[in-house]
């Protein structure tokens, strides 16, 4: 089974919300990537997003999207920036200093995670690639 297959078995039958935080997911995802970054939390996402009145939609996007193996927890190590293997204290003011799992994309899948942002109609700025001279 393809993994573009697989994401759509995983989300054929999830609500509106559950789409558009698993689609905030990535789009956050390939925002850090083009800045270098290559990580990424759930804490990214706009406040609207996480807290619509009806739970944790991001972390059952992430579930998803991790089993659709589009996103995996990264191993990320920095502790003069907050990061201890993987996990940092949310971002978010109303969270009261809660841990977070990071996740990365998993291997060559950034091309097709963009595809499936302009498959459900996701607005993003797609990765330029550089110029090798």
């Amino acid at each position: 089974m393809s993994d573009d297959i697989k994401m759509e078995v995983q989300i054929v039958w999830k609500n509106r919300e559950i789409m558009f935080a698993a689609m905030e997911i990535l789009k956050a995802g390939l925002a850090a990537n083009m800045r270098g970054q290559y990580y990424f939390g759930p804490d990214d996402v706009p406040d609207a997003v996480e807290y619509a009145g009806k739970g944790n939609q991001v972390g059952v996007a992430c579930r998803i999207l991790r089993t659709a193996k589009l996103i995996e927890y990264t191993r990320f190590h920095a502790p003069e920036i907050g990061i201890n293997y993987g996990e940092r204290k949310s971002k978010r003011s109303n969270a009261n200093g809660r841990i977070v799992k990071l996740y990365t994309f998993c291997d060559n899948k950034i091309k097709q995670v963009e595809n499936i942002l302009r498959k459900y109609g996701a607005e993003f700025q797609p990765r330029q690639m550089e110029m090798a001279i």
